[in-house]
């Protein structure tokens, strides 16, 4: 739902608005313990046979909690269903992952999640796995590959509790937002968690979008090139604003790459692709950086 909800707030925006999207996906393993076959055994037994135990009556739910979601996804056109039962994610967490490098991770978490809360079908069931990689555009021999592997496998695991406290939210999905503007020195984050309305996504954007269209903070200069290399040794200092004085955030090594927005008096290069500045050349030092051409 907060996914679909957080759709509709993406589309709300205007066709002019500059905000660009990128989604993506951290697994999130609830609960490891759960049978990793598709149907429980005397020696694998699933921790709880029907969804609508695990995910409510041991929540502390009930049936009302689950009518009131099941009117919620009709609004949004999603069934929901609590008569399945409950598998071990990990090989689905491991297979999103490995959709995110062809940039396919949303397409098929749409694949799953229609299988998984409207038709019940079983998140450790390998032929549920590779049907939802084919829906979602993905090659079936390469998933299955994945699969008979355990690429994602130390990631996965390590993910168990690992949100569970973090900024306090108890909530599931997690979502951030995680915006950098280089022309006005602004990285701007937002945090949700749990079940949010579209119209709270909506004056996140918002906010976020004012952020991307105030006018520029300085008068910079277009850099020699795209891509800058720290020649300096040992190392150059990365600060908050254009001033030896100001808040270091950062140091690199000699040989590291930066990406070049502008210059600002023909001595600090304002980074692109992340907050703060880096002295080109120094009195004291001399060559700092250099273009990489």
């Amino acid at each position: 739902m907060a996914k679909q909800n957080l759709n509709a707030a993406i589309r709300s925006l205007p066709e002019e608005s500059p905000l660009v999207f990128r989604i993506w996906r951290r697994p999130f393993q609830l609960d490891g313990s759960l049978n990793t076959a598709a149907v429980s055994t005397a020696d694998h037994p699933t921790k709880s046979v029907a969804k609508r135990d695990r995910l409510w009556l041991e929540e502390g739910g009930d049936a009302r909690d689950m009518a009131s979601l099941q009117a919620r996804g009709k609004r949004a056109n999603i069934a929901f269903s609590f008569d399945g039962a409950l598998t071990n994610t990990r090989d689905s967490l491991r297979l999103v992952m490995w959709a995110q490098k062809y940039g396919r991770n949303e397409e098929l978490m749409t694949a799953l999640g229609w299988r998984h809360f409207g038709e019940d079908e079983m998140m450790a069931d390998r032929d549920v796995l590779l049907a939802a990689c084919a829906e979602a555009g993905l090659d079936q021999a390469k998933a299955l590959a994945v699969l008979d592997s355990d690429e994602f496998g130390e990631e996965v695991d390590g993910t168990h509790g690992k949100y569970a406290g973090f900024g306090r939210e108890r909530g599931i999905p997690i979502i951030f937002f995680r915006c950098y503007h280089p022309h006005v020195n602004h990285s701007h984050r937002k945090r949700f968690g749990g079940s949010v309305e579209a119209e709270q996504y909506a004056l996140a954007l918002r906010d976020i979008e004012m952020y991307a269209t105030a006018p520029p903070a300085w008068d910079l200069a277009k850099p020699a090139a795209a891509r800058y290399v720290v020649v300096h040794s040992p190392c150059v200092i990365i600060r908050e604003d254009p001033s030896t004085a100001a808040t270091v955030l950062t140091m690199l090594r000699p040989g590291a790459e930066l990406a070049a927005y502008g210059i600002k008096d023909g001595v600090w290069l304002k980074l692109a692709d992340e907050p703060g500045w880096a002295m080109i050349v120094s009195d004291a030092y001399g060559t700092l950086l250099e273009p990489v051409h």
